[in-house]
């Protein structure tokens, strides 16, 4: 006996192309499926826009035309200074202690310049030559991430290693607390450290979730004008092009503050930023 081939007469009637049922379900069922993707659509070019943000390239000047400087200091304001804080700690006390001392409010005295703070200029897209990618080391030592506070570019590659006795997780987010995660990892007492590409523009925000006081911000940018304060709060950023752009100032316990500068062909321009810390 030969083999049967299927007519179309053979196909169960409710697909039957013949009948006006068939047209109907098969009508209903690609309605459906379009409505489907409809719905993930928006889902779907959100993540993508996640994955991949479009990132205007960084173009490179000759260093004869960059002959501009901008510095300045960050102040507190206000009359009082805040009070130090205190974190407390619920498990591994043995190690860890009851409490911890917040590092992140350091004000110098006398001029109360805040050091620690990430000062940048926004909205650069070309200038000298960007800063070479780099391996950033974050311990988990002593129940704390140490350092605590990092500036570095896109393309560097961030290494956090645990040298605690004990357990601890490494979950970052983009931008803040609340933001995306972009990992979390367990780390065992000891374990091999965990290599992580930074990738894309903006802040990583790093916290263990089995002690609530542990937290790390990396700050990863596309362009090489940035800068950490030191302890008078003052800094410098050189070789700046000529124009106009957001000087941003932050800090993990202040927050951000901005002001326009704008940069001269030549010269230095002098431009301080005061600081309010409500907590």
């Amino acid at each position: 006996m030969g083999q049967v081939i299927a007519s179309p007469k053979s196909c169960p009637d409710h697909l039957s192309r013949n009948s006006n049922g068939g047209n109907r379900a098969l009508a209903q069922l690609l309605h459906v499926r379009f409505l489907r993707s409809l719905f993930l659509l928006p889902w779907a070019l959100s993540l993508a826009a996640c994955a991949a943000p479009q990132v205007t390239p960084y173009e490179t000047l000759d260093a004869k035309s960059l002959r501009a400087t901008v510095q300045g200091q960050v102040t507190l304001m206000g009359t009082t200074i805040p009070d130090v804080q205190f974190s407390k700690i619920y498990r591994d006390s043995k190690l860890c202690g009851v409490e911890v001392i917040g590092e992140e409010l350091n004000v110098a005295e006398g001029s109360r310049g805040i050091e620690g703070v990430i000062v940048s200029l926004e909205g650069i897209a070309k200038g000298k030559p960007q800063l070479k990618e780099e391996v950033i080391a974050i311990e988990n030592r002593g129940c704390r991430f140490i350092p605590y506070l990092t500036a570095t570019v896109v393309g560097s590659t961030l290494q956090v290693q645990n040298t605690d006795p004990i357990l601890h997780t490494t979950h970052a987010r983009f931008e803040s607390k609340h933001g995306w995660t972009m990992w979390n990892i367990v780390q065992q007492a000891g374990a091999q450290g965990i290599m992580k590409p930074l990738t894309m523009a903006g802040m990583v925000d790093i916290r263990c979730d089995l002690h609530p006081n542990m937290r790390a911000y990396v700050h990863v940018f596309n362009h090489p004008y940035f800068t950490v304060t030191d302890t008078e709060g003052e800094f410098e950023i050189t070789n700046v092009p000529a124009g106009t752009y957001e000087l941003t100032a932050w800090h993990s316990r202040i927050g951000s503050k901005g002001r326009t500068v704008t940069v001269p062909q030549d010269g230095t321009v002098t431009a301080n930023i005061g600081m309010h810390a409500t907590r």
